[in-house]
């Protein structure tokens, strides 16, 4: 690359010459970026635009929110046709139960969580959560546990990814 054009880039000149035209740019006081490509002859100006180099920075953040939209979450039926496959007991009810936690799942990761304070759900939370009882509660998660559908770590519960989705998830393994 060439060394007027890496400077440029890199925000050192406001202008780097091309054959017949010029790439210029003026920064405005709220850091946008006025860029014009222009004839170097009679300095008409081809194209002109607007950049925000602040932008580029958050190229990783994902929006928590669904732009209006109702919040969803994503099921993968592949993942339960597996688990049908290998037998799994009561997966109907596996799967419903999931589903019902659907509003307590993070963003992004899974993680189950309250929804107001975003803390991470307890065994009495999820308790709270469910309309059956304690040994029918302590079934579910350990079935869940033993398909990897559910994990608990020290940060709380997450949901496998495998099964449900709520925004853009990292691939982790989980």
């Amino acid at each position: 690359m060439r060394k007027e054009l890496l400077d440029f880039l890199n925000g050192i000149t406001n202008a780097v010459q091309f054959e017949d035209v010029v790439l210029s740019r003026e920064t405005l006081t709220n850091g946008y970026q006025h860029l014009i490509l222009s004839t170097i002859e009679n300095n008409i100006p081809l194209l002109k635009g607007w950049h925000n180099p602040e932008k580029e920075q958050n190229k990783d953040h994902v929006p928590k929110h669904t732009g209006g939209k109702k919040p969803y979450i994503m099921l993968i039926t592949g993942e339960i046709e597996n688990l049908r496959k290998q037998g799994v007991p009561n997966l109907e009810e596996l799967i419903g139960f999931l589903v019902c936690l659907g509003n307590s799942i993070e963003w992004n990761t899974g993680r189950l969580i309250n929804k107001r304070s975003k803390k991470a759900l307890k065994y009495k939370d999820i308790q709270k959560l469910f309309s059956g009882g304690r040994k029918k509660l302590d079934r579910i998660l350990r079935e869940l546990k033993e398909h990897d559908l559910l994990f608990g770590t020290e940060e709380g519960y997450f949901i496998s990814t495998r099964i449900i989705k709520k925004g853009k998830t990292k691939k982790e393994g989980r």
